[in-house]
C-alpha cells in the first residue's frame, strides 16, 4: 500500500469511527430523554417519518428551470 492510499484509508476509517461516536451520542441523548419524561408518546408517533408534499409548480417554473439547465450547458437562450 503507498502511503496516500494508507492516508485514504485512515481518513475512511476515522470517519467511520466518527460517525459510529455520533450515532451512539444519539442514542444515550434520547435514551436519557425518555427516561425522564412520565409518559412516554406512543411509538408511532415517534419513528414516523413526516413527509412533506412537494409545492405544484407552474408551468412558469418548470420553463424557467429548462432554461437555467440550458443556459448552464451552453445552449442557446429561449426568448420568454
Amino acid at each position: 500500500m503507498t502511503p496516500r492510499e494508507l492516508q485514504i484509508y485512515l481518513d475512511a476509517k476515522k470517519e467511520i469511527n466518527r460517525n459510529k461516536i455520533n450515532e451512539l451520542l444519539f442514542v444515550a441523548w434520547h435514551v436519557e430523554a425518555f427516561a425522564r419524561q412520565k409518559k412516554l408518546p406512543k411509538l408511532s408517533k415517534i419513528i414516523s417519518e413526516k413527509k412533506k408534499k412537494p409545492a405544484k409548480q407552474t408551468n412558469n417554473d418548470m420553463l424557467d428551470m429548462i432554461r437555467n439547465i440550458n443556459a448552464a450547458l451552453g445552449g442557446a437562450e429561449v426568448s420568454k
